[in-house]
């Protein structure tokens, strides 16, 4: 299996990586590597999304931007940094759209292929992004910039509401329900955008993962629509059956589609066998081959109270395992020294992933 792996790093200049990796022969190199622009870069921040728009072409975020890779020549064709983007988790793309989880400002972005806004769906009033904006908040962790100190921002890690990880969104063909997503008519957008769009009806439904709710999040609505996890949610993923999610703490759950709510039940607890742990993030299945990410952690805090294993046993890399035996086959080490990061995986063969990423 071919495999895009996405990678930044905690320490030194912020950079965007994308590595290829053949889970067959354990080879791999580096295909992409991008250095944000001083005025843009945001210190132990980067690529956070990625997700195939066509056969050419993948569209990526980090934690301030989104941006067009050509795969032809790996060259960045075009950026779009936006004023209110804030910490950017995960991106999706359906139906020729961009779905974009915009963690630090607590909405759901949608683009066009041109990096258009088609729409936002804001989950906190005008009142309350305007204080964070302003940075009119108390900073209660020491996670937080201080506005004084970092008055940008998109560049500054502020406190956020629901802290939405990740996008899942059902493809036209399923039933709607309740919690449909639709726009008609000519509405005007924020007078920054500048521009006004027509919002054709859209037919998803759209679902995010939220890491203090700890449950699956409508969109726009901000409902929880699920039973409530033991630890905090990462990463949805839905293939035919079924709607996959990870959590922070290793465990892998599922609950069957074709309701408006959704029942998890945990089919894998990682790390009970696992050589090595971390920050859990980025999933990926195919077949009976299911594919984990981890992060390598580096200091206890509010957001590690399941972590009993020392630090120096946490790692960077990606487990392989086979989803029927819950075997684990492989163990794709990607640590450094400066620190690095998955947040998600992709599929090196776009016809898997351009509609379930």
């Amino acid at each position: 299996m071919q495999m895009f792996i996405p990678i930044s790093y905690f320490y030194g200049k912020p950079t965007n990586e994308i590595w290829q990796l053949n889970t067959d022969t354990h080879e791999r190199h580096c295909v992409y590597r991008e250095i944000p622009t001083r005025s843009q870069a945001v210190p132990g921040k980067g690529i956070t999304g990625l997700s195939w728009m066509d056969d050419q072409h993948l569209v990526g975020c980090d934690f301030n931007r989104v941006f067009l890779i050509d795969t032809r020549n790996w060259e960045t064709v075009k950026i779009l940094a936006d004023s209110e983007f804030n910490d950017l988790h995960h991106l999706s793309v359906v139906n020729q759209q961009i779905w974009l989880c915009n963690t630090g400002r607590d909405s759901i972005d949608v683009l066009d292929f041109e990096l258009n806004f088609i729409q936002r769906y804001p989950l906190i009033d005008e009142t309350t992004l305007q204080q964070r904006i302003a940075g009119t908040y108390e900073v209660t962790s020491g996670y937080y910039d201080d506005p004084i100190q970092v008055p940008s921002f998109p560049r500054r890690k502020v406190p956020d509401r629901f802290h939405m990880n990740h996008i899942a969104v059902e493809n036209t063909h399923a039933p709607l329900g309740n919690h449909v997503v639709q726009a008609e008519n000519h509405i005007k957008l924020e007078n920054r955008i500048k521009r006004e769009n027509r919002i054709k009806r859209m037919e998803q439904r759209v679902w995010a993962t939220s890491l203090r709710e700890r449950a699956i999040l409508t969109v726009p609505e901000g409902h929880k629509v699920s039973s409530i996890l033991e630890h905090s949610p990462h990463d949805g993923w839905m293939d035919e059956a079924f709607f996959w999610v990870t959590t922070v703490s290793g465990k892998l759950y599922r609950a069957e589609r074709g309701s408006d709510f959704f029942s998890f039940e945990c089919v894998l607890d990682l790390f009970q066998e696992a050589p090595y742990v971390g920050w859990c993030r980025g999933f990926y299945k195919q077949g009976d081959t299911w594919l984990v990410g981890i992060t390598t952690i580096y200091e206890h805090n509010s957001r590690t109270t399941w972590l009993t294993q020392p630090l120096e046993q946490t790692r960077t890399g990606i487990y392989e395992i086979d989803g029927r035996s819950r075997i684990i086959r492989n163990f794709f080490d990607f640590s450094s020294a400066n620190g690095s990061r998955i947040f998600t995986l992709l599929s090196a063969e776009p016809l898997h992933d351009i509609t379930n990423s």
